[in-house]
């Protein structure tokens, strides 16, 4: 897959404001008489900049029980 440039990743972007902010406007609005219109509209939010991180910008968390790549083939006996 080829890289994707600069322009491509502002598009992403504004998609992504835009589908936050009318989007969660009109789910809060929906499901404010459940008292929890704000909580779930935030809860969204959050999962969808998550996937806009990994899915898009590519972000990985490190897992703390795995290794780098790096590390395997390092021989640990020092002389």
């Amino acid at each position: 897959m080829a890289e994707w440039g600069f322009g491509t990743h502002l598009a992403i972007f504004l998609a992504l404001v835009v589908n936050l902010w009318f989007g969660g406007d009109l789910l809060e609005g929906a499901l404010d008489w459940t008292g929890w219109g704000h909580v779930i509209r935030s809860g969204l939010e959050i999962t969808l900049i998550g996937a806009w991180l990994i899915l898009v910008i590519g972000m990985r968390a490190p897992l703390p029980w795995r290794r780098p790549k790096d590390d395997e083939h390092r021989d640990d006996r020092r002389s």
